[in-house]
């Protein structure tokens, strides 16, 4: 017995995109008590869509992170203009010393810009930092990037 298959027209393997979705950790140390994140400042591959921050104070108790209205992270719809629909997010969070303090900021796919690495200065992303204006606090950054192979 020989089996046989015939198959006409095109496969849906090459002509659909393979969407890959990947987290990476990295580790920030506050020289003055704030941080900022750049596109180049990070392990993240180019074009990918940054879904998801989490930051997490490792040596602290507190934590803020600010995306700011021109941020890479968020695609806007006027250009060069205050119009955006996107406003900027700060967040806050103190814990006991029993917990560390963590943020997390969540992009829906759609909204989610492909992030530019080739530039030399890097887009700004956002800023972590905590409350005391002069720690040296050590945060960890875990991204959730999603990129097309």
């Amino acid at each position: 017995m020989s089996p046989q298959v015939n198959v006409s027209g095109s496969t849906l393997a090459s002509s659909s995109k393979q969407y890959v979705t990947r987290c990476y950790t990295g580790t920030v140390k506050l020289a003055t008590g704030t941080h900022l994140v750049t596109s180049i400042s990070n392990p993240l591959p180019d074009g990918c869509k940054v879904l998801k921050v989490v930051a997490k104070n490792l040596t602290g108790r507190s934590l803020t992170l600010a995306v700011p209205m021109s941020s890479g992270l968020v695609l806007s719809v006027a250009e060069g203009t205050s119009a955006a629909p996107f406003g900027g997010v700060k967040k806050f969070v103190t814990a006991p010393y029993t917990r560390f303090p963590t943020l997390k900021v969540q992009v829906p796919d759609l909204l989610a810009a492909p992030l530019d690495t080739g530039s030399a200065t890097g887009v700004e992303l956002f800023t972590v930092g905590s409350l005391d204006g002069a720690s040296t606090d050590t945060v960890q950054l875990t991204y959730t990037v999603r990129y097309t192979l």
